[in-house]
């Protein structure tokens, strides 16, 4: 599993972080281990030791924009049965090209780890929870 993480002065963001632990739980589902990609500054293991989290991939170069990040993501999850953004602004941008890289499916938006194929996440502003398959 590949987590995309952002980071802020060197640190994982809280939606990062929350990702990361998403990343972890469904990897040992899987019984295969959880890497994050990362770009930029990075103080230590950016806090991402504490999610679980086995390697830590940096690209210590700058990153302008989602395009980079979606081949900076793709060039590291060539091979890797899933991919998990963090739910911000970044993920949001570079999710759909990773998706499209990788040819795989997308499912943004992700409340909880899969269950028979499908993962749960909110619709309609949050009123209603839907079973989402991607192929």
């Amino acid at each position: 599993m590949i987590a995309s993480i952002t980071l802020k002065d060197g640190l994982a963001t809280k939606s990062s972080l929350e990702a990361a632990s998403y990343a972890v739980a469904l990897a040992n589902a899987a019984g295969t281990e959880a890497v994050a990609v990362v770009h930029g500054p990075l103080h230590g293991d950016g806090g991402l030791g504490a999610t679980g989290i086995a390697k830590v991939l940096h690209h210590a170069g700058a990153v302008e924009d989602a395009g980079q990040i979606a081949r900076l993501v793709s060039a590291a999850s060539a091979n890797a049965p899933a991919v998990v953004f963090p739910h911000d602004a970044a993920g949001k941008a570079a999710a759909p090209a990773v998706a499209v890289q990788l040819n795989a499916g997308l499912v943004s938006g992700v409340t909880a780890l899969p269950e028979g194929g499908a993962v749960r996440k909110n619709v309609f502003s949050g009123k209603a929870m839907a079973d989402v398959e991607a192929s």
